[in-house]
C-alpha cells in the first residue's frame, strides 16, 4: 500500500505505528512496525469494504477504485 490513499506514521502517544486510509473512515490499523500496521490494514480495509457493500454503504468512487485495486480484484 503505498500513496497517498494510506497515511502512515509514528503515534508517540500510542508508541505504536498507526497507518489509516482517510477516505474509508473508520479503517485504521496499529503495529509494532510500519510493515504489521500496513499489513492489518490490508485486512481491515478488505473487511471494511464487504461491510460497506453489505449494508448499502456509498463510498467515494476513486476511493473504492484504489481500495479494488490493491486488493488485485
Amino acid at each position: 500500500m503505498s500513496g497517498d490513499f494510506v497515511h502512515r506514521f509514528w503515534s508517540e502517544e500510542d508508541r505504536c505505528y498507526v497507518a489509516d486510509i482517510p477516505e474509508l473512515f473508520p479503517c485504521a490499523a496499529f503495529g509494532d512496525s510500519e510493515d504489521q500496521a500496513l499489513e492489518l490494514l490490508g485486512v481491515l480495509m478488505d473487511d471494511w469494504l464487504d461491510a460497506a457493500e453489505r449494508w448499502g454503504m456509498p463510498l467515494p468512487e476513486a476511493a473504492e477504485r484504489r481500495a479494488r485495486e490493491m486488493l488485485g480484484e
